[in-house]
């Protein structure tokens, strides 16, 4: 999820606040008061900025569900399927040590109009050949370094999950200097993985102390993938449709949870009419500014044609 589209100011602690980038914030919402909503909590959550941030975060999972599901019904999404790779295969010939970082780079096919492909890593492989409580893999995505912590590594091939979306175009995936004896792990997805032809996910370069010419992954190997992130759309759109729609949706589950409620005090037994009546207001205007977005789809789509999105149907069909 892209951070911040609607955010949850923190009264007590303003260094927890964030810019929102819709300019909406839930707690200016006029039937939203810490009061009110911690009259209808239960026992899952106990304090009222928890409860909104959750709210928010499974508010904007239903809304990018919703929007999948209507540019699919107006024929404009093309690929829902996440084919799998694999960098290389694993032998059982040792590495010498060395006192720099080895490993290889995974870079991203860029292709005209693939704007919406994001690259992920799924699965990480250590060829190792010790035991070891943890190792440390760095991943330079960009500018950025992220070190992965793996535990419980025994001799042989270790598999972890890591579920990495990279950021960047590339990532550099190494092991740092004399972190862990392992085996050879060849490279076999070039261009073209296994000799098969060029995919258009990714392609990988050994990385030796700077040298990119081998191929060569030493010890590391992974399961990568790419997907149309149709989410990063609803990002985009945070300052014209996104912020109000998910604003108004996080309004109308908080005033169902006080509909809901089954706690006995004054706010929820003479709130639950109130709430009510407001609720179909915020529904009444949520569905307007919905088929409003879903009636500029063919424009706004055609900033994002390619591999992801079809743009060769003009039409549009609402699901509200």
């Amino acid at each position: 999820m892209c951070s911040n589209i609607v955010t949850v100011r923190d009264f007590c602690n303003p260094d927890n606040n964030h810019v929102s980038l819709s300019g909406y914030d839930l707690m200016d919402a006029p039937e939203i008061t810490t009061n009110r909503i911690s009259g209808a909590l239960t026992e899952h959550y106990t304090q009222v900025r928890p409860f909104l941030l959750h709210v928010v975060k499974t508010e904007f999972n239903d809304l990018k569900n919703d929007f999948l599901s209507v540019i699919s019904a107006n024929g404009f999404a093309a690929d829902l399927i996440e084919k799998k790779y694999q960098t290389g295969e694993f032998s059982n010939k040792p590495l010498p040590a060395a006192n720099f970082e080895r490993g290889f780079t995974l870079y991203k096919v860029n292709k005209k109009g693939n704007s919406l492909k994001s690259l992920r890593i799924n699965t990480l492989f250590i060829n190792s050949l010790e035991q070891k409580d943890s190792v440390n893999v760095r991943i330079y995505d960009g500018n950025t370094l992220v070190t992965v912590t793996v535990r419980g590594v025994v001799v042989g091939i270790n598999e972890f999950n890591i579920n990495y979306k990279v950021q960047s175009n590339s990532a550099r995936i190494v092991l740092p200097s004399n972190e862990l004896q392992v085996a050879s792990t060849p490279l076999t997805c070039f261009v073209g993985c296994n000799g098969t032809k060029p995919n258009d996910c990714a392609y990988t370069k050994g990385f030796n102390n700077g040298d990119v010419s081998v191929k060569e992954g030493y010890g590391l190997n992974v399961n990568f993938s790419c997907f149309c992130d149709y989410e990063s759309i609803l990002c985009d759109l945070s300052t014209s449709y996104t912020g109000k729609l998910l604003y108004l949706k996080a309004r109308m589950r908080v005033l169902q949870e006080i509909e809901s409620s089954d706690r006995l005090n004054h706010i929820v037994i003479y709130g639950k009419d109130d709430a009510a009546r407001k609720r179909a207001e915020l529904q009444a205007e949520y569905n307007q500014t919905w088929n409003t977005l879903v009636q500029g789809l063919p424009n706004i789509l055609k900033g994002y044609c390619g591999d992801c999105i079809q743009c060769n149907k003009i039409k549009y069909v609402t699901n509200v």
